[in-house]
């Protein structure tokens, strides 16, 4: 059996990995387009902000393993169409021959060509590879940058405000929504102040409509809803405007997408294409509710279906379980934690909660504010939003609620730990 893979991020290699294990006599080839592999993309801000400093510490899993397994990576190599029906893959360098084929090609920026960004321009950051955040350190150091403005409010471009503020810069943060990151108005403010209190300017509700160069220096034209444009310099721009699905390879091929771009799978990880697999941030997941896919572009959904889809295309028979989308944030000395659709909030009831104080003896616990989304008739939980220390745990304990169908009276009834140096006599999801 021969098992072809496209892509070699997180996606890709759990699926090559997991396919050993399930097929110890497959013959398992990943290309991918790029030099890198197996990076981790979410550790990139920290690596940027000096917290790791060895890069090679930002890989799951490395040559020597990957050659122990007998897994074949072949890099700078892209893949260039699929030739389903033939079984065929071609790549720049050859045509192979499939009888599984995975496709993990990721997602790729969003166009900033409608700002006119001046291309290639060495104060234009993006943070998707280890080679950009080491262009970006350079150019700090070199060009003694002060002050720079991130566009893009959501968790990339909370990290990266985070990472140059820890680098002693200047930050000016743009965000086109009234809140971030979609949160409710009460958290939202919460995380606002957050990031004022450690000097971030933040300007929401507006929206940044061309970049252009000034004496050399990057300057931005942007307006609030109703008001005037204005300008501002700065020594750099960092874009973190979102991403969208990479699918050219399988839609040429005919592979069906979903009303989010993204292509179509089953639980079993299964495109429309016979014989072929896809996984990674170019897919639309399968609804855990029912009803529409959803488009989840993290790290832990695409290496979880990606172990689903290198296991079935190697015989075995497994299914992907909760997709609810638990998210959680380091947002300097607090956490963000995010479970759930807005989407399926519209109708909910909102439940505010908080807990713990800031005068605590034991600095660890701090406090936070919360809320959960209920539906009325049912009173299941639908999703989290929490910002505060230990947020995190709450993501994790309201991801598994949702996938019990637990209802929030169901939370009076818990078992939760309790010790003072680590958490509170009342857990937050009991008050």
């Amino acid at each position: 059996m021969k098992i072809v893979i496209v892509g070699a991020g997180a996606a890709g290699l759990a699926a090559a990995t997991r396919a050993r294990r399930v097929q110890e006599n497959a013959e398992i080839v990943v290309f991918e387009a790029s030099g890198e592999f197996s990076r981790g993309t979410c550790s990139l801000p920290y690596f940027l902000a000096g917290e790791i400093r060895d890069p090679q510490s930002l890989r799951g899993v490395d040559l020597e393993t990957l050659a122990e397994r007998r897994i074949v990576l072949r890099l700078n190599t892209p893949a260039l169409k699929i030739r389903p029906h033939q079984r065929k893959l071609e790549t720049s360098a050859e045509t192979v021959s499939y009888d599984k084929l995975i496709v993990s090609t990721g997602s790729r920026p969003k166009s900033v060509e409608s700002l006119g960004v001046p291309p290639e321009h060495p104060a234009i950051w993006r943070l998707r590879t280890l080679k950009q955040v080491q262009h970006i350190q350079n150019t700090i150091q070199q060009n003694h940058t002060q002050s720079v403005a991130v566009i893009g409010g959501g968790y990339v471009g909370l990290e990266f405000a985070e990472a140059l503020v820890t680098l002693g810069l200047k930050v000016s943060l743009f965000h086109r929504p009234e809140q971030l990151l979609r949160l409710q108005p009460e958290l939202g403010e919460s995380l606002e102040q957050l990031l004022r209190s450690y000097g971030i300017q933040v300007r929401t509700t507006t929206e940044v409509s061309k970049i252009c160069l000034k004496s050399g220096r990057p300057a931005l034209d942007f307006h609030q809803i109703n008001q005037a444009t204005q300008t501002s310099s700065f020594d750099a721009v960092a874009l973190a405007i979102g991403i969208q699905p990479e699918t050219t390879l399988l839609t040429e091929a005919g592979a069906r997408s979903g009303r989010s771009g993204a292509v179509q799978v089953n639980s079993r990880g299964e495109t429309s294409l016979s014989n072929v697999y896809a996984c990674g941030d170019g897919i639309e997941l399968p609804n855990s509710h029912g009803g529409p896919g959803r488009w989840i572009p993290l790290a832990t959904t695409a290496a979880r279906l990606g172990r689903v889809c290198g296991a079935n295309a190697a015989g075995g028979s497994l299914r992907l379980g909760a997709t609810f989308g638990a998210l959680c944030l380091r947002v300097f000395d607090r956490q963000l934690s995010l479970v759930g659709n807005p989407e399926d909030w519209i109708d909910c009831e909102q439940h505010h909660f908080q807990w713990g104080n800031d005068q605590n003896p034991f600095p660890r616990r701090g406090s936070g504010v919360g809320i959960l989304f209920v539906e009325p008739r049912s009173r299941k939980l639908r999703g989290l939003q929490a910002l505060g220390r230990e947020a995190h745990h709450l993501a994790n304990l309201v991801s598994l609620a949702l996938d019990k169908d637990m209802t929030i009276e169901d939370l009076e009834n818990q078992d939760f730990a309790y010790n003072p140096p680590l958490a509170g006599f009342w857990h937050p999801l009991y008050l």
